[in-house]
């Protein structure tokens, strides 16, 4: 808004949800806005901004990306006997804000879908992260039966330690811009099961990197979960893919592309 009145500024939105905009007064607002380029995230969120009435032609496509030398190391065994998870035990590890996008009641219940079938794997689940849902799923963990085996670790400022004991990551999302903590969670040699919502699909590569379910569908996302918790050599296979994938992904390839994005903006205003 400041800059309608000083001249001259270049005007850039990012966009990293892939929530629908235009349906509010004040996002119609903010969207009717003289604005010279938008950035987004992935082509989800590029996608959900076309279908929404904003011109492709205005938005520009620079992926998230991820400090890949900070995901070096985390001691496995250390944080596993520390967290009480077991050898031999399969921990399947989430990180994401309680809110309702990103659907962890679904987590839940597949995972009471999982446990009743498998209890020989061993399965564990951590959800770590806060958010306004905390009470409502630990209501529905609490009606599940799901007692120690999922757990709710709030959050927490050793995720680092968190990824490396863990077998694999899960996204249970309905709605997803992209997804940081899953790329962490690759560049930690974790395989996946996400569901295939939003730019997940950009970063997950199915039967890959990992495993792809409809989102809003427990029991696909605990027969995922069940594939790869079963199968070690795949999961070791798609930890290592998704290591190699994740490299397209790095913070500096991001800071190139968005200050590619800003000069094409301003070069197209003094034009």
């Amino acid at each position: 808004m400041a800059s309608l009145v000083a001249p001259g500024p270049v005007r850039v939105v990012s966009r990293r949800v892939d929530f629908l905009v235009r349906r509010s007064p004040g996002s119609r607002l903010l969207w009717s806005l003289p604005i010279d380029a938008i950035l987004a995230i992935s082509e989800g969120v590029r996608d959900a901004l076309v279908r929404s009435g904003i011109p492709a032609a205005a938005i520009t496509v620079v992926p998230s990306g991820i400090d890949l030398v900070a995901h070096a190391g985390g001691n496995r065994e250390r944080t596993r006997a520390r967290e009480g998870v077991h050898p031999g035990e399969v921990l399947v590890l989430q990180v994401a804000a309680l809110a309702p996008h990103k659907s962890q009641r679904d987590l839940l219940r597949a995972a009471r879908v999982a446990l009743d079938r498998r209890a020989d794997l061993g399965l564990r689940f951590w959800i770590v992260g806060e958010g306004p849902l905390r009470r409502e799923l630990e209501a529905e963990h609490e009606r599940l039966g799901l007692g120690d085996r999922v757990r709710f670790l709030g959050f927490r400022d050793d995720v680092h330690d968190l990824v490396a004991a863990a077998d694999l990551f899960c996204v249970s999302s309905y709605l997803e811009g992209m997804g940081t903590s899953t790329l962490d969670a690759m560049a930690a040699g974790l395989p996946v099961v996400a569901t295939r919502v939003g730019g997940i699909p950009e970063i997950v590569e199915d039967g890959v990197t990992g495993i792809l379910v409809p989102p809003r569908d427990p029991e696909s996302l605990a027969r995922g979960v069940l594939d790869l918790a079963g199968d070690p050599g795949r999961r070791e296979r798609m930890g290592q893919e998704a290591r190699i994938k994740v490299g397209a992904f790095s913070a500096d390839r991001t800071a190139e592309r968005t200050r590619a994005a800003y000069e094409a903006a301003r070069a197209r205003l003094t034009q």
